[in-house]
């Protein structure tokens, strides 16, 4: 009998206890990871050969209604001007709050996010972006490189085409900084946007 009420009290200790250190874990890491701030998140403290993948959280850039690539933001031509950013979106998230710039609540349409990463300068590294739910289609470019896309962003629904599906994508990046660009448009979901985390690492942890 005392056998039968010890391990119901282990049980309930664990169905009490190990959710609660969960919890707390996801908060210590919440806490620990950089997230970005204003367009820019600092990964200076994180190395992809030892520290695994990194969620690329927080504020992004983002330009209502018009879909920019690297050249946009790096013009060829000397004195043309850089696009300025709408306003700033938080990744994860439904943009329907922030797409519309009279600032009514909608899904369809279509936009470009744009995060700048602070990394330690080395020789080349191969990093790697992996997506999780772009809706509704999604192309993204890592350090002026089209890595990887889903579906074809457009700006109406007849000149693209509506695909969400998780994709992957490596370029070789050099120097002190790393610039993302998403690309999105949706006309199928009743939300749209970077609804799920971007992620980054080294090839093998893709």
């Amino acid at each position: 009998m005392r056998k039968y009420w010890l391990s119901i009290l282990g049980s309930l200790v664990l169905v009490l206890i190990v959710p609660l250190l969960s919890v707390l874990q996801t908060q210590q890491i919440k806490g620990d990871r950089p997230q970005a701030v204003q367009g820019v998140i600092d990964l200076r403290s994180w190395d992809s050969r030892h520290d695994g993948i990194m969620k690329l959280d927080g504020e992004w850039e983002l330009y209502r209604d018009v879909l920019l690539s690297p050249v946009d933001f790096h013009p060829l031509n000397a004195g043309k001007e850089v696009p300025a950013a709408s306003t700033m979106i938080q990744v994860p998230g439904k943009w329907n709050d922030d797409i519309s710039e009279q600032g009514e609540r909608r899904a369809k349409g279509y936009a470009t996010y744009r995060l700048q990463a602070k990394i330690t300068p080395r020789e080349a590294v191969v990093y790697g972006l992996r997506t999780s739910n772009i809706r509704s289609a999604g192309k993204v470019y890592l350090n002026g490189q089209e890595i990887g896309s889903s579906g074809t962003p457009a700006a109406s629904a007849s000149e693209g085409r509506q695909n969400n599906m998780p994709f992957m994508g490596f370029a070789s990046v050099t120097g002190d900084t790393m610039e993302i660009i998403v690309q999105v448009a949706n006309y199928s979901y009743s939300s749209g946007g970077i609804v799920q985390p971007i992620v980054i690492g080294n090839q093998a942890a893709i």
